[in-house]
């Protein structure tokens, strides 16, 4: 498993590499987020006043306590007027079982169940407003 993952990552950079390679004359047209690579590159007015996409993105852990909709109602009005540019929804893992890492551990509702789909996509949609 851990030779598969590695050949993962070693063809992900020989495919990637020339594809930036080729739109290193073409930075204007990037999407928010990915690197220019141009010489001449000023990075101090983009640091004073970050471009949309970039900003905090809290790391947000569904873990612990039973996740209900009041519940993430309530912390996500907590981040309301924060300056907070997105939210990234994290899970613990343990140091046991799986193949190169812990597994998860149990949350309410289980991972990745029809519950959990519901709830997130419930959940896509308010942290959108």
């Amino acid at each position: 498993m851990k030779i598969n993952l590695f050949l993962l990552v070693f063809l992900s950079c020989i495919i990637i590499n020339p594809l930036s390679a080729q739109n290193k004359s073409k930075t204007k047209d990037l999407p928010p987020g990915y690197p220019d690579r141009s010489a001449t590159l000023d990075v101090l007015p983009g640091f004073k006043n970050p471009p949309t996409g970039y900003g905090e993105v809290s790391f947000y852990w569904w873990l612990g306590d039973t996740l209900t909709k009041e519940r993430i109602t309530w912390q996500l009005d907590q981040l309301t007027g924060r300056s907070i540019t997105g939210l990234q929804v994290n899970y613990a893992h343990s140091d046991e079982g799986g193949n190169i890492w812990g597994l998860t551990y149990p949350g309410k509702p289980r991972l990745f169940s029809k519950d959990w789909w519901d709830l997130f996509s419930w959940f896509l949609q308010e942290a959108k407003k």
